[in-house]
Formats: C-alpha cells, sequence, structure tokens
C-alpha cells in the first residue's frame, strides 16, 4: 500500500530492484512479511487523469524490470489507459443513454395519457402513427352539454379556491359517469361540461 500510495498522490513510477536494499519501503509491513526481490508501480495516465495503477513483483529475481522490459510495460500500460478512458466512457454513454431513454419512456407515457383524455382511443391511436386524422361522419349522435344554473350569481358568493374545488367535484363525477358508459367527453367551458355519446361506436 505505501507504493501504491505513493504512485497514487505522485503520478510517478516506482521502480525497485532489490526490495531489501531499499530503505524507503524495506521497513513496509507488506515486504517484511513476504519476501519480494523486484517490484515495479506504474500510473496509467490519460489526459493528466490517473485512471489506474499498474502493480508488479517478482519473489525471485532482482533487477527483473530492465530497460527493454520496462518499455514494453509502458508501451501495455499506455494501451491499458486508453481502453480504460474508452471503457468509462461508453459506460458514461450507456448511463446517459439509458437515462435519457427512461425520459423518454416517461414523456411518450404523459402524452398518450393525455391524447387518450382529450380523445378517442383510435383517433389517438391514429394520430400517433399518420401525425394526422381523417375527418369522420357520424350520423347518429347524442351531445349532453350541461352548466350550472345560476352560475355566475353562485360565483360571486364564493371564495376562488371553494368555487373551483365544487366544480371540479361536479366535473370528476361526470368524468367517472361517462367513463362508466363509454361516453367522450368533449371539453369543459367554464361551468359547461361537452360531452358525446355513439361517438366512434354505437352507444
Amino acid at each position: 500500500l505505501s507504493v501504491i500510495n505513493y504512485v497514487r498522490r505522485s503520478s510517478q513510477m516506482v521502480m525497485v530492484n532489490d526490495i531489501t536494499q531499499n530503505p524507503v519501503y524495506n521497513k513496509d509491513p507488506y515486504f517484511q512479511k513476504n519476501t519480494k526481490a523486484s517490484i515495479l508501480c506504474l500510473p496509467l495516465i490519460k489526459n493528466r487523469n490517473l485512471l489506474g495503477i499498474v502493480y508488479m513483483e517478482n519473489e525471485i529475481i532482482k533487477g527483473v524490470f530492465t530497460e527493454e522490459r520496462l518499455g514494453l510495460i509502458k508501451l501495455l500500460s499506455t494501451q491499458m489507459a486508453i481502453s480504460l478512458e474508452n471503457a468509462l466512457l461508453y459506460e458514461s454513454m450507456e448511463t446517459k443513454v439509458k437515462f435519457r431513454t427512461e425520459q423518454l419512456s416517461e414523456e411518450k407515457e404523459k402524452t398518450e395519457s393525455l391524447l387518450l383524455n382529450i380523445l378517442p382511443m383510435n383517433i389517438a391511436e391514429e394520430l400517433k402513427q399518420k401525425g394526422t386524422t381523417t375527418a369522420r361522419l357520424h350520423a347518429n349522435v347524442t351531445v349532453l352539454y350541461t352548466d350550472i344554473v345560476s352560475f355566475t350569481v353562485w360565483s360571486t358568493m364564493l371564495d376562488p379556491q371553494t368555487l373551483v374545488s365544487q366544480i371540479d367535484l361536479y366535473f370528476r363525477t361526470f368524468d367517472d359517469i361517462i367513463t362508466r358508459y363509454n361516453l367522450e367527453k368533449i371539453k369543459t367551458v367554464g361551468d359547461a361540461y361537452i360531452a358525446v355519446g355513439g361517438l366512434s361506436e354505437i352507444n
């Protein structure tokens, strides 16, 4: 750990060809307990970012990390750093794509729910698939048009919160009824509620 921590802090390579003769590390508990001859520890750096640390040790041969081998190890380490960076970028991209896909899915569900709330199912499906709808003639329909008697007078006697709450209660009740009997809600205007029976299906 003393070697690895030094490399992590300094981003410098550590190479010791005879650990028993090295005054910095020969008293490290790990090396006292586990006899090692040579060690090499080097950082994996890409664009000044420390991506990892390579640690190697040889228990038998002193001076095993020659200049020739060191050149090869550095070359491999550079490739490892590139691979690690690419893997991290790919993982980050996958996470972002997954997050964006979930967002789009949620938005799609909201849009579909909104469409179904204001349009009959077959019209909403056609709109989703084609981006437009074909006009249809419905010869036999029943239009429900309601409003609240004396609403204008009544509204002046209530505060806005109570007024909206009361209208919401009535309109929610209408919603429950038209859902039960497969009618289509057209819209609400002030205290007016408009729905149609026989639209899209014989009813």
